[in-house]
Formats: C-alpha cells, structure tokens, sequence
C-alpha cells in the first residue's frame, strides 16, 4: 500500500471516530453525574461566576434567596434544562440525593448564611471561597480544573456592571399637576 492510501485511510478513520463521539471533547465536565454543586445567593457576582461555571462544567448550582428578598425558595439551575424552585425543607435532602462528590459555596455568611451550610450532609465535603470575585475566579478555575472561568469573569463582570441596572421597587407615580397636566415634581426633603 503507498502512503498516500495509508494517509487518507487514517484521516477517514479519524474523522469518523470524531463524528461518532459527537465533539463531546468540546466541553468538559460529567453530563450524568453531578460532581460538583455550587451553592450561591441571589447577588450578581457570585450568580454570574456559578453560572460561567455550569457553562463550562456542565454541573448544576443552587441559589438562595438573598437576606432581605420577600421570597424564601431556592433555585435549583439545571444544565441545557429548565431549573425549578424548591422550598427550604427540600434543601438538605435534594443535595443528599443529588449524589454530588463536594458542595462548593460562593461568598460570605451574608451571601450564603451559615444555617445553610448546616443543612447539608455532613458526609459532603464543603468548601466555602470568599474574597476578591476575581481571585476567586481563578481559584476555582484551578480547583474545579476548569480553563474558561480566569479569563471569562472579569471581562463579562466589567459588561455585566456596565449594563445592569438593578430595581428594588416600581417607582411610585407622582400626581400630576392639574393645571398643566403634567407630572408634579416632588419637594426635596427640607423644603415645604
């Protein structure tokens, strides 16, 4: 056989193999098994850094509502799926039954508070990472071995404060002026 033949036998072969296994090589991280489950709060760095990670990973992450949210769910974010709530009494028991090798919580006690933390199998292993975001981003682009997160989180964090625009409440109407029908402008506090 020459080697031209032996050459192109060998790029069909492995451009069949590479076809077959659907690219999964692509992205990283188990799609059946959940190894690592990240834990963070309702907070927009800490919530943009799990959801990089789950791009990346492939792995799910759990958000807890924030201290001072009327709401009191939490949001299971499930990859290529849609999430679902879960009520606080499901908490604990769904991390047991989600089999996962270790629970790895995004911020402080006031991002995640500590009772929690507590709610959670003892049998888990449990690493909390606080600090500067952008350390912590590439911390966990070690741990977790993953080669996006470093580069991705500043970049998308400096856009993320460009453009969000965070609203606590509708803003109250103010009566308009019946003489020009035109909104009334509130008095500034201290005069009359």
């Amino acid at each position: 056989m020459s080697k031209l033949f032996k050459s192109v036998l060998l790029a069909a072969i492995c451009a069949t193999c590479l076809s077959v296994s659907g690219a999964s090589w692509f992205v990283r991280g188990n799609k059946y098994n959940v190894e690592t489950l990240v834990i963070t709060g309702n907070y927009k760095s800490p919530r943009l850094m799990a959801e990089l990670i789950q791009a990346e990973s492939r792995q799910p992450y759990i958000i807890v509502p924030a201290a001072n949210a009327k709401q009191s769910f939490w949001y299971v974010a499930l990859p290529k799926t849609d999430g679902f709530a879960m009520s606080e009494e499901k908490f604990g028991p769904w991390i047991k039954f989600s089999q996962c090798r270790r629970v790895v919580i995004l911020g402080d006690n006031n991002c995640v508070p500590e009772k929690y933390e507590a709610m959670i199998d003892k049998s888990i292993p449990v690493v909390r990472i606080t600090g500067d975001w952008e350390r912590v981003a590439e911390e966990l682009t070690f741990m977790l071995n993953l080669s996006n997160l470093k580069r991705n989180y500043p970049k998308l964090r400096k856009e993320l404060d460009r453009t969000y625009q965070p609203i606590s409440a509708p803003a109250a109407k103010t009566p308009a002026d019946p003489g020009t029908g035109k909104p009334a402008v509130p008095a500034a506090d201290g005069e009359k």
